[in-house]
């Protein structure tokens, strides 16, 4: 068995699911990246079984396409943030705002750029909190639909999961609008559909009952369900950075809070490493 981003599994899910392994006779590899996002629940298991029993590094850096971008990466991976930083702002990619809500205008502003620039291109903006998430949704829609990006709208009930304080999963639902042409991000892995937590897709038809979407990726894959039958779907304009954990889009615009305190980013080095093209 193999759990990518092992370091954002908690210590009793862990547990389990090691403990389980054990009993049935199964081998365990844990790939991820302790110095990334942290579990949401309480513990940090990978990071004590990697100082405890050792591990092997991965070094080949393949997403980033200009070499500054992947000598920022190993900077972030070997504990460097200074250095990191500095190849960012050397290339113009990194901006300081005083304020959130000035920060916020400003990813609007790169976004609607990239949108001119590239229409067909794919991008994603990154923020702490849910509320600036929606917010940030809010505002990246209501661009692309005065520029007649999208179709007509159409209201349709979603649904996501949500962890407990107490470690439980409870299902939470709400209401979307959507339209041909908008941008959605997938939230629940499903094998019958073949589509997976974080991935990105485009609305190509939709109706109160049913919802279909093409895939970003080199297969640029049609997926048709019933909402009935899933519905596990949101806004994928901007996202968390834990629900962006795996994706890959041409162009990132973050929001990166600078703690003195820790002296590095909060997220810094994986917002950096989601994009092709990040700018900060």
């Amino acid at each position: 068995m193999v759990i990518d981003e092992a370091g954002m599994v908690g210590s009793r899910q862990l547990e389990r699911v090691l403990s389980e392994a054990k009993r049935q006779g199964t081998k365990v590899v844990l790939v991820g990246d302790a110095e990334q996002l942290q579990p949401i629940e309480a513990g940090a298991a990978f990071r004590a079984i990697a100082e405890r029993v050792g591990y092997q590094a991965l070094t080949a850096i393949r997403r980033q396409r200009e070499s500054w971008q992947r000598d920022a990466s190993r900077h972030f991976a070997r504990g460097e943030p200074a250095r990191a930083l500095d190849r960012y702002r050397a290339h113009g990619a990194i901006e300081f705002a005083a304020t959130r809500s000035d920060a916020k205008q400003r990813l609007i502003q790169d976004w609607t750029r990239h949108l001119a620039a590239e229409p067909d291109g794919s991008r994603l903006i990154l923020a702490h909190t849910r509320a600036d998430v929606r917010d940030l949704n809010y505002r990246a829609r209501q661009i692309l639909q005065e520029r007649g990006g999208l179709g007509n709208d159409v209201a349709v009930a979603v649904s996501r999961e949500v962890m407990q304080s107490d470690g439980t999963v409870a299902i939470e639902r709400s209401e979307r609008i959507l339209a041909r042409g908008d941008r959605v991000m997938v939230l629940k892995n499903n094998r019958e559909l073949a589509v997976k937590n974080g991935s990105l897709a485009t609305v190509i038809e939709v109706t109160t009952s049913a919802i279909a979407v093409r895939l970003d990726g080199k297969e640029n894959r049609e997926v048709e369900f019933r909402l009935a039958d899933y519905s596990a779907l949101d806004y994928g304009y901007a996202a968390t950075i834990h629900k962006a954990q795996g994706a890959t889009v041409e162009r990132i615009s973050a929001c990166t809070r600078w703690r003195s305190s820790r002296r590095k980013p909060d997220g810094g080095p994986f917002q950096a490493s989601r994009a092709r093209t990040p700018r900060s």
